[in-house]
């Protein structure tokens, strides 16, 4: 892969994920101010994952049936321009939903685009680190939308807010339009694929501890900045607690890849879900920023956990299972989201949210113990 191509994925995978970060922190509370309570919250976020999810694991066979990734990143990014703006001119959460989930949609096509093509053009030797960068995009788009979301909102309204996000999408269909693409060099899927042995136990095991860890992950998006406005910790606060977040996790997904490489894949998922379920515990004693901060910057370990399961889900399944198993992995946050918006919404409309906050660190805890269970009895078939 060259140079440029790398720069340019990486581009197309940071600018919408800068404007997803920069929405997620503070939709809670553009939500309170149409009208929507903690329940109708959790739904509405609930709706929007669910979109995500289809259009992530529908985005397979997009890119399999027309060969044109390219094309779809730039019409995901451009009618994404307008939708993002239609946010901005929402007068209840009905048309906030509808155009969110739109958007989410759109988003969960152009990034399953950008990673198809990350895999068509990265050589084997250097795979690992051509992945690592594009999935950096996730900690320096944190960074970006969590200094600037807060101080725009706080000065300016949220109208300015989703005026800049239509900005980036614009700027993102003129990146996309110089993206270099490959018309027909995937290796074309058959049943076999989807056979037992991509849903053998391990697997099994391993995507449900990815499902409940992001579940718990997804549930402090909403606690933790009702908890934070609870203290009144202004929205500068608040979302520069998701920036401090991915400045300090900007290394972590390249730390732990090495670590998987060395002390084994299973002892690294058990400390990447081991440290997220102390961050969700830390929210409920949180009392100052700086307190926030770790438990979120803890939280977002999490995410450092996708491509060690993604390794480790290699190394277990047969090379004929591995798309299949693959791809169920990859929807497996926003299956996580879905659960943990709703059930976050009823919780805390029926237990208040210290109740809550309990749910999501014991439900924390729960992948901690499922990989656990995927230890080799006899030798070490799930580590390299």
């Amino acid at each position: 892969m060259t140079h440029k191509q790398l720069a340019l994925l990486f581009l197309c995978n940071l600018l919408p994920y800068i404007v997803g970060n920069a929405l997620m922190s503070v939709l809670p509370l553009y939500l309170r101010q149409l009208g929507a309570d903690a329940s109708s919250t959790g739904f509405y976020m609930a709706f929007c994952f669910a979109v995500l999810a289809i259009s992530t694991l529908s985005s397979g066979w997009l890119s399999n049936r027309f060969q044109r990734r390219k094309l779809c990143i730039v019409l995901a990014a451009g009618f994404s321009l307008p939708v993002v703006l239609l946010m901005g001119q929402a007068q209840t959460v009905l048309q906030l939903a509808l155009f969110n989930a739109t958007l989410w949609f759109l988003f969960g096509i152009g990034t399953t685009m950008v990673n198809i093509l990350t895999g068509l053009y990265a050589d084997e030797h250097q795979r690992g680190r051509i992945f690592g960068v594009v999935s950096a995009a996730l900690a320096v788009s944190q960074v970006i939308s969590g200094t600037i979301t807060g101080p725009l909102v706080d000065r300016w309204g949220f109208p300015i807010l989703f005026m800049l996000c239509a900005g980036l999408y614009g700027l993102l269909v003129l990146v996309a339009l110089l993206l270099e693409d490959k018309k027909r060099s995937q290796i074309r899927h058959t049943t076999q694929v989807a056979s037992t042995p991509a849903l053998s136990l391990p697997v099994i095991i391993l995507l449900v501890a990815s499902v409940l860890a992001f579940s718990a992950h997804f549930m402090t998006t909403i606690t933790r900045p009702l908890a934070m406005d609870a203290q009144n910790f202004n929205l500068t606060a608040i979302t520069g607690t998701v920036a401090i977040s991915g400045l300090i996790n900007l290394p972590i997904p390249f730390i732990m890849g090495w670590l998987s490489d060395r002390a084994g894949r299973r002892v690294t998922l058990l400390a990447c879900y081991g440290l997220a379920a102390i961050g969700v515990g830390l929210i409920l004693p949180a009392s100052t920023v700086w307190h926030f901060w770790i438990a979120q910057t803890l939280i977002a370990i999490a995410n450092a956990s996708q491509p060690v399961s993604s390794a480790l889900i290699t190394d277990l399944v047969e090379p004929e299972a591995l798309s299949a198993s693959l791809s169920r992995f990859t929807a497996t946050p926003w299956i996580g989201a879905v659960i943990g918006f709703t059930g976050t919404g009823l919780a805390i409309q029926n237990m208040g949210l210290v109740f809550t906050s309990l749910i999501g660190m014991s439900l924390a805890l729960l992948p901690v113990l499922l990989v656990y269970m995927t230890r080799p009895r006899s030798q070490p078939a799930y580590t390299v």
